[in-house]
């Protein structure tokens, strides 16, 4: 969001997102309103414990969702 409250660009973001502050930004609903696929990113070499939890739990929510 700071970048897009610095103008440069736009995000797409999940609905309460914008109960969040956010100086700068506005938040605009999309007409059709849309559903999309989530996916991550994140490096192999990097062995941070707190991101190989947030893989496991992304997994956990995306096995339970199917």
């Amino acid at each position: 969001m700071t970048f897009v409250a610095e103008g440069l660009g736009v995000s797409l973001a999940r609905e309460h997102i914008k109960k969040l502050p956010h100086p700068g930004v506005a938040f605009r609903p999309l007409t059709p309103p849309i559903k999309s696929d989530y996916c991550i990113a994140w490096n192999r070499g990097n062995d941070s414990r707190a991101l190989q939890q947030y893989i496991e739990i992304v997994k956990g929510l995306a096995a339970r969702a199917h």
